[in-house]
């Protein structure tokens, strides 16, 4: 069987989502029980919560990661900014599954880097949520480019076997042409 990216970028996101548990089940009688749950733009704590909170993330990630591959095995449903006609239907379904699939590893190694914080009741700043924000809109910016390229590769492609076609088609008329010029020759 081959490689499948596919299965592997999917695996990535479980694999956060059992690091997320692992870490809960071994730290679960360390952590206290009540926990800093939201901090102020200055890094203060402003909202304390039940660390039953923690059970909340891993779950959130888990539910989004599978309706993600569920809608990627729909593509009827897909809103996609380019038309999807026979030719360029392969690539552009793989693009967007993989596309899916890379957004639930984002956010599911973000919800991890938010539940390691909340574990150890640190404050993590902004710079997780800059990445996080910054890497969806590259991975985005990246899918909309590789689509739209292919569905252009695709129609230049048919464009060009369309060309060929036509001069196979006169050269065929020309052979024929010949052909019938070389008999009323020999008659």
């Amino acid at each position: 069987m081959a490689f499948n990216k596919n299965y592997a970028i999917v695996g990535l996101g479980f694999y956060f989502i059992i690091l997320m548990v692992s870490e809960l089940i071994t730290k679960w009688n360390d952590i206290p029980d009540i926990i800093p749950s939201h901090y102020n733009s200055k890094g203060e704590v402003d909202r304390q919560s039940s660390k039953n909170i923690l059970l909340i993330i891993p779950t959130i990630g888990f539910v989004v990661l599978i309706l993600l591959v569920i809608s990627a095995q729909n593509p009827p449903q897909w809103i996609i900014p380019i038309e999807i006609n026979d030719e360029n239907r392969k690539e552009v379904i793989q693009s967007t599954k993989t596309y899916f699939y890379f957004i639930t590893v984002i956010l599911n190694s973000y919800l991890r880097v938010v539940n390691a914080s909340l574990i150890r009741s640190k404050h993590i700043g902004m710079q997780p949520l800059i990445t996080f924000i910054s890497s969806l809109v590259i991975i985005t910016m990246f899918y909309h480019g590789n689509i739209s390229k292919v569905s252009k590769d695709i129609a230049k492609s048919n464009r060009r076997k369309a060309r060929v076609e036509q001069m196979e088609k006169m050269e065929k008329v020309e052979k024929k042409k010949n052909n019938k010029n070389n008999k009323k020759k020999r008659n």
